[in-house]
């Protein structure tokens, strides 16, 4: 993912301050700054650690700051926007994660089984672009919906199963109506 963020802005000639998720990331980041370190001009790509309060929101407020384009939570995202506006920064936000699939009637129906099964099994399932929701035309919806469970990839993926340990078939239809319409929360 850090390579959607820097790329443009390297291609643009500009310099970047890569801040990680203080948890779950920065080990990966600071490993690829050894891989490349014998590549990249000091001080072309830039890390801080730490946590968003004491590492993430200066940064989000600094003044020198000319783009700032942010992964994460809604609430987190609102927030650095917040910041930005202080100091009329660009922002770029990729916030949430419920990316859908989007299923149409001209689909081959095995080809969107296992489109389906890598959009929100890939990296196992943690990736902010995740397929997590699925919309299928009707009229390819008992083809592609039918009997699913993802393709096995590797011995230790299984089918979908419910915690009861029944097949998911059917498992998309509980997202509709009685008669048919997609079911909505308000």
């Amino acid at each position: 993912m850090v390579s959607w963020k820097i790329a443009p802005a390297l291609a643009a000639g500009n310099c970047t301050v890569i801040k990680p998720a203080e948890e779950q990331t920065p080990l990966s980041i600071l490993r690829l700054m050894e891989l490349i370190e014998d590549i990249i001009p000091d001080g072309v790509i830039n890390v801080v650690t730490g946590y968003g309060e004491e590492a993430g929101e200066p940064i989000s407020k600094h003044e020198d700051v000319r783009k700032l384009a942010f992964t994460g939570s809604t609430a987190v995202g609102k927030q650095v926007m917040r910041n930005a506006a202080d100091t009329v920064t660009d922002v770029t936000l990729e916030l949430g994660g419920k990316s859908p699939v989007v299923v149409h009637a001209d689909a081959d129906p095995e080809e969107a089984v296992q489109t389906i099964a890598f959009a929100i099994f890939a990296n196992t399932g943690e990736c902010c672009e995740a397929g997590s929701r699925l919309f299928v035309h009707e009229e390819v919806a008992d083809d592609v919906l039918g009997d699913w469970s993802p393709p096995p990839r590797n011995e230790r993926r299984r089918p979908a199963r419910r915690r009861d340990g029944s097949r998911t078939e059917g498992l998309a239809r509980a997202g509709r109506t009685d008669d048919g319409l997609p079911r909505t929360r308000s």
